[in-house]
């Protein structure tokens, strides 16, 4: 399949370790690199789902995206004969699944609940020290309460998501002792939202 690329220029700054984390020659800055070009490959994403209710009364949904992953290095370079992928992109394919529903408890009164997934791509068993990643999945909870009338609209809802996943991201570790750690993260949002109709 095809996929978008957004190409732009920049700069990498490279250090380079041993197996042990030691720098090679005993400084931490060893080569600089300008105005390399590079490529951004977007996922594909396909989106289907379904729905049955009666107006004013309740309504029911279920929506399902597939997201096909992208295999791909952002730049590379060439050092004294040998050329190295900088900024490594290593996706798979997931699959997400959301289901909400709608219940009027009066007329002017809807009543919103909602359940879905938000899956990362990146594969924890391919987080890696050196890559600077994260694999979290998510997991997550919407409720909602509207007020209509004939001219207006007034929304307030919650979301509420937990995850867990693996990260390699350095949180003030130095390269000797960097290491793959086990990540749970939640995230919580408030909407509020009105209209008014002329």
């Amino acid at each position: 399949s095809t996929s978008y690329k957004v190409s732009g220029e920049g700069s990498v700054f490279l250090t380079i370790v041993d197996e042990n984390g030691n720098f090679t020659d005993g400084r931490n800055f060893l080569y600089s690199f300008k105005n390399l070009v590079g490529d951004t490959e977007y996922p594909l994403k396909l989106s289907t789902g379904v729905a049955y209710g009666e107006k004013n009364n309740y309504f029911i949904t279920f929506d399902i995206d597939l997201h096909i992953g992208r295999n791909f290095n952002l730049t590379q370079i060439n050092l004294s004969g040998t050329d190295f992928a900088i900024g490594h992109v290593e996706q798979s394919d997931i699959f997400n699944f959301a289901i909400g529903s709608e219940y009027y408890y009066k007329k002017e009164i809807p009543i919103r609940f909602g359940l879905y997934t938000n899956l990362s791509a990146n594969d924890e068993a391919k987080v890696l020290v050196d890559q600077n990643q994260e694999s979290i999945d998510y997991y997550g909870i919407a409720l909602g309460l509207g007020f209509e009338s004939q001219n207006s609209s007034t929304n307030v809802g919650i979301n509420y998501a937990l995850g867990s996943g693996k990260s390699s991201r350095s949180f003030g570790e130095t390269s000797e002792n960097m290491t793959i750690k086990d990540l749970a993260s939640s995230q919580l949002g408030i909407l509020l939202g009105g209209s008014f109709y002329f």
